[in-house]
């Protein structure tokens, strides 16, 4: 999709972020700063190059289309409006995201449950918990 970037939702959370950040966390279950750390973690496993036919979805779109599905648990055809990435897309960008979550965090922040058969629930538990739970604004992020 050629206009992604002017019908998907990063335009609007660029704004939330900057007029108001409680909207911002709200929006994504945690605060900028630990957005911003865990997408700085994260960006070498969810980066794409680009081709001649397309531009890559960029690692902040990846993720942030990611913990919105974690956050609301909306089908992926509802959050094809939003991000203005197909359903398809999406079933492939989900779980490679939260793999990737899963396998940066694990040894430092999560202690992950060795059987863990599905890998969205198992993020989605992980970010449940960042979202009530404020100890990660001293600390970076918090020990789940």
């Amino acid at each position: 999709m050629l206009q992604r970037d002017q019908f998907c939702h990063m335009p609007l959370l660029r704004e939330i972020r900057e007029n108001n950040p409680d909207d911002f966390r709200k929006f994504l279950r945690m605060m900028d700063p630990v957005f911003h750390r865990l997408l700085a973690l994260l960006t070498p496993y969810i980066s794409r190059q680009d081709t001649c036919m397309r531009q890559a979805i960029t690692p902040e779109q990846r993720l942030v289309a990611t913990l919105w599905y974690l956050a609301t648990g909306r089908s992926l055809r509802d959050h094809k409006f939003s991000t203005g990435i197909s359903p398809q897309a999406l079933g492939i960008i989900i779980p490679e995201t939260c793999s990737a979550i899963i396998q940066v965090l694990q040894k430092e922040y999560m202690k992950v449950i060795a059987e863990c058969k599905n890998v969205l629930k198992c993020v989605q538990c992980v970010f449940i918990s960042l979202y009530y739970d404020t100890s990660y604004l001293s600390s970076g992020l918090p020990i789940v």
